[in-house]
């Protein structure tokens, strides 16, 4: 009994090890490729513009494509540091009693960027309600959410952030006007298989925003619901605990 004990602790063990292999495999093709990417990008076009070898009208169709690009790379390399400490730490959140309203719209704001170069429009119905979670995290899912709503939504579209009330629960929904995606691709999702696919501007993505997402979640107690039709747009609904 004890050797079998044994030897299931050693499968355990490296069974582990593998899964911290594949997510560190991960990590360092992120790192080369998708940060890497933008970053020399932006680097090689300013080096033409210092150098004199582009004119500063010349520049300025580029300035709002590397405003993305920036603020893309900070997203994911936020994404990347909150999901290695969730692998190596696990997730402990600090729960406290804040205005949900503000947080929303500081999300749409810092997005908004994102959201004019395809002509979509947010609108926020979320009350000013008082609620009980981790401030920092609920900005990280609604954000994180309200990207990927914004990266496959055709343009001249709008999404809609709204508000249910049930029992002791605010149910906030974001509601978008994009390409939707089968009950097979969702079912992928909530269980962290879904491979990242291209937006409708072609943008890219890694997967792991959505990943973040399910985790912090869970770590909250809270619920996500994904309801999704290919053609009509994705609905992502999550609980936040009301202050009493």
């Amino acid at each position: 009994a004890v050797l079998l004990e044994q030897q299931d602790q050693i499968m355990r063990s490296n069974e582990e090890i593998q899964k911290l292999n594949k997510v560190k495999d991960k990590i360092f093709a992120i790192i080369s490729h998708d940060l890497r990417s933008p970053l020399t990008s932006t680097h090689n076009l300013l080096d033409l513009l210092n150098q004199g070898l582009i004119s500063h009208e010349e520049f300025a169709p580029f300035s709002k494509q590397l405003q993305n690009d920036v603020l893309n790379t900070l997203i994911l390399t936020e994404n990347l540091l909150n999901w290695s400490k969730t692998l190596l730490n696990g997730i402990v959140p600090y729960q406290r009693e804040f205005k949900v309203q503000p947080v929303i719209d500081e999300v749409i704001q810092t997005l908004q960027s994102l959201a004019r170069a395809k002509d979509i429009m947010i609108e926020n119905h979320v009350k000013d309600r008082s609620v009980f979670t981790d401030a920092d995290m609920l900005k990280m899912i609604v954000r994180n959410i309200l990207s990927n709503a914004i990266k496959f939504t055709p343009h001249g579209k709008m999404i809609h952030i709204q508000e249910f009330v049930n029992d002791n629960k605010l149910l906030i929904q974001i509601v978008d006007e994009g390409v939707g995606m089968s009950q097979e691709k969702v079912d992928q999702l909530n269980h962290k298989m879904a491979e990242s696919t291209r937006g409708t501007d072609n943008e890219k993505g890694t997967g792991i925003g959505m990943r973040l997402v399910l985790d912090m979640i869970a770590a909250l107690g809270e619920t996500i619901t994904i309801s999704s039709e290919e053609g009509e747009g994705t609905t992502v609904s999550i609980s936040v605990a009301l202050f009493p």
